[in-house]
């Protein structure tokens, strides 16, 4: 499976840092292929989900529904992404669930 990482100093009060990073909004300065984020919520809580749709060999576009499945502020978001994807001559559905925790 692949993975990645990224680190950076940031100043500021952990609380701000936090509400920066987990808005969906801001993710585009982070992953650079989302080209649209389309909210299901009106607060972050456990079960509010967004829809992100990224951009990849253009002009293909996947879209992924994305989760609060933990949500205790400013200390942990985990989010979960659901993908449904066709594979192949005979369409094949691929249900993929993966994680990422902040």
């Amino acid at each position: 499976m692949a993975s990645f990482e990224r680190s950076g100093i940031v100043q500021g009060p952990v609380a701000d840092v936090f509400d920066f990073a987990i808005e969906p909004d801001n993710l585009h300065m982070f992953m650079p292929d989302i080209t649209k984020i389309e909210k299901e919520y009106e607060t972050i809580e456990e079960g509010a989900y967004f829809m992100e749709t990224r951009e990849y060999k253009q002009p293909k576009t996947h879209t992924c529904k994305i989760t609060f499945a933990k949500y205790d502020r400013p200390d942990c978001c985990r989010v979960e992404a659901y993908q449904n994807r066709l594979f192949g001559r005979g369409g094949r559905r691929v249900r993929r669930k993966s994680e990422r925790e902040l």
